[in-house]
């Protein structure tokens, strides 16, 4: 048995326990973090939108998006692949010219249009 003494408990933590286990959750949200949640909630918008047009599973996809926000830039930049990947799209075109149907929409209180295309 190991036995762990805290002097203090940081800001923004909770102490649980499970079990036998002790657990200490921390409340900071990471830059990192911040930009992993913007790139959730697209992953969402962007199938809730496949939905909508009815594609398959296994249909590709082209994401066009626009947006002035840097946090969602530096987002897009950091978890491309994971975008690309959940949402079965070939490529994210960031401000360029739309070939798709453009959509108003938040992340996170940052302002997005973006569009979904078949391929």
């Amino acid at each position: 048995m190991t036995l762990f003494v805290l002097s203090r408990r940081p800001q923004n933590a909770h102490l649980l326990f499970s079990g036998s286990l002790l657990h200490l959750l921390c409340e900071v949200i990471t830059p990192d973090l911040e930009k992993e949640c913007l790139i959730r909630e697209l992953v969402n918008r962007v199938q809730n939108q496949r939905k909508e047009m009815d594609l398959q599973i296994t249909d590709r996809i082209q994401i066009d998006l626009e947006t002035t926000s840097e946090i969602v830039k530096e987002a897009l930049n950091d978890f491309s692949e994971y975008l690309l990947g959940e949402t079965q799209a070939d490529s994210v075109n960031l401000n360029a010219e739309s070939t798709s149907e453009m959509l108003d929409s938040t992340l996170n209180s940052e302002n997005i249009r973006f569009g979904v295309k078949a391929v």
